[in-house]
């Protein structure tokens, strides 16, 4: 697998605005970011074609919390 330097850059600036309010929130989220990212390497056609691209070898995770949580 391989990640994309502006993906990992991405993660980097999410983390250090969140580590602003929470250090350890911050920690966390790039752990499961990681996480989600190294279970594709397992399992290829877990994530979703990415639409944009024509070959389907390429797959995507959408992560975090959907706006539609039943309350």
């Amino acid at each position: 697998m391989i990640r994309a330097p502006s993906a990992l850059s991405d993660i980097e600036k999410i983390a250090e605005y969140v580590a602003r309010d929470s250090p350890d929130q911050a920690a966390l989220f790039v752990t499961r970011i990681i996480e989600a990212a190294d279970g594709l390497e397992r399992f290829p056609l877990s994530g979703r074609p990415v639409p944009e691209m024509a070959d389907d070898c390429w797959r995507e995770i959408i992560y975090g919390i959907p706006s539609h949580v039943p309350a």
